[in-house]
């Protein structure tokens, strides 16, 4: 399993955690720990957010890459056929 994915995972599972822990709070207790739940959510949504950032700048600098190996590999080809 890569990192990314991993920590994906974990980060789903933390979620499921605490959705359960606020159902069970609430079905004890019949409130939640409103700032609780204020800081939590946002903060495992900006880490969703960072991840996909990340994500998407490395399949855009692999791509980058691609397109340069292909240049190359032309340019290559070209000074091949003139000799």
């Amino acid at each position: 399993m890569r990192k990314m994915d991993f920590i994906l995972l974990i980060d789903f599972l933390t979620l499921v955690a605490f959705v359960v822990a606020m159902i069970v709070t609430y079905w004890m207790f019949q409130s939640i720990p409103d700032t609780l739940v204020a800081t939590f959510i946002p903060a495992s949504g900006l880490e969703l957010v960072l991840t996909a950032v990340i994500k998407v700048d490395d399949a855009r600098r692999e791509r980058k890459w691609q397109l340069e190996d292909r240049k190359s590999k032309h340019k290559n080809e070209d000074e091949d056929e003139e000799e």
